[in-house]
């Protein structure tokens, strides 16, 4: 129907037994398929009786419309959108084993925690947890656990543990109190430190100080991908070292070719914290051993001035720009030197 005002048609004079069926209402029939009472209440009155019939038959019109109409499924209006993620092999059983009613929805696929090497997953209900310390999935939210072990499904406080539990590893180290500024990267102590490769790349003092320098550098920047999970092996004329505030000894080295090309080595002190922790610790200390046998124990007061070639084996790592002693024009360091090889070394 039109959004028009209801119009009725004029009773015409001395019709007396007459009456109009209303516009409006015949108008509606006519929408459904009446024209042809449309037209005729147009042309000229009904009498009472027709128009009775007529206002009849524009009632069942009307039902005969509602009972067409296409009903909107209260479901579908009210569906919430499907779950992006999903519950896969252990943590899908227990889920089953403990009820999908105390664990809840998921709000997150499977992540791995880089540290200890667990798996877990959030739920609207807690936290499910596969431990590799014991190699059990658990569930927990947050005042109990469910525990799928050795002898089926068990529950226990949080507080609690079962005998046969692996107990949690002791707290990592914390070491001394050294560096501040990418303190981690420096040290391997990063999450991303175990994603340096392994196998050193031969490259000369020159070339990495040709490489560009990363834009935006920090001092919370974290281990960038590319030149900081590298390992570079390069020979280089050693020119002077010193002993920092940071403990960790700097080393400027040149390329043998033109030592008016200089660049950053550095030598962490394992006991501070970060290197005191890292997995590549114990090659720390053995390249810093190595150097200081050669050369002595440097300075912290000044640097003292060496003669000498080594080979050294240490990770890319851009520092920020602060006019350090020896630097590359891009930053570029091997921080930490993991090894020290065929190295002569005498002060001047």
């Amino acid at each position: 129907m039109s959004g028009a005002r209801p119009r009725h048609a004029q009773r015409p004079s001395g019709v007396g037994a007459t009456a109009l069926v209303p516009t409006l209402a015949l108008d509606a029939l006519g929408s459904y398929g009446g024209h042809g009472v449309r037209q005729m209440t147009r042309t000229r009155p009904l009498p009472r009786a027709a128009a009775t019939a007529a206002i009849v038959l524009v009632a069942m019109a009307c039902l005969a419309v509602r009972a067409h109409a296409i009903p909107v499924s209260p479901a579908r209006a009210q569906a919430p959108a499907e779950a992006t993620c999903r519950f896969v092999l252990g943590f899908a059983t227990l889920r089953e084993l403990v009820g999908p009613d105390v664990v809840g929805e998921c709000v997150e696929d499977e992540r791995h925690n880089p540290v200890n090497g667990d798996a877990l997953q959030a739920t609207t209900g807690g936290l499910l947890v596969w431990r590799k310390a014991d190699n059990w999935t658990a569930f927990t939210d947050g005042y109990r656990t469910w525990v799928n072990g050795p002898f089926g499904l068990e529950q226990r406080l949080n507080t609690e543990r079962f005998p046969w539990e692996a107990q949690p590893p002791p707290p990592p180290p914390t070491g001394v109190a050294c560096g501040v500024e990418r303190w981690a990267v420096k040290t391997l102590s990063d999450p991303a430190a175990a994603g340096v490769d392994p196998n050193p790349t031969p490259v000369s003092v020159a070339a990495l100080r040709a490489l560009p320098a990363p834009p935006g550098l920090g001092g919370g920047t974290p281990r960038l991908p590319g030149v900081e999970t590298t390992a570079y092996r390069l020979t280089a004329s050693l020119l002077r070292f010193k002993l920092e505030d940071d403990r960790d000894i700097h080393l400027v080295v040149a390329d043998p070719t033109d030592e008016s090309l200089t660049m950053i080595t550095e030598f962490p002190d394992v006991a501070c914290g970060g290197a005191i922790a890292s997995a590549r610790g114990a090659e720390m200390a053995a390249a810093r051993a190595a150097l200081t046998a050669a050369c002595g124990s440097p300075s912290s007061n000044s640097f003292r001035s060496l003669r000498g070639t080594a080979t050294l084996t240490g990770v890319g790592f851009f520092d920020v720009l602060h006019g350090q002693n020896g630097v590359a024009p891009n930053g570029i360091e091997l921080h930490p030197v993991l090894q020290v090889e065929d190295i002569t070394c005498a002060r001047t």
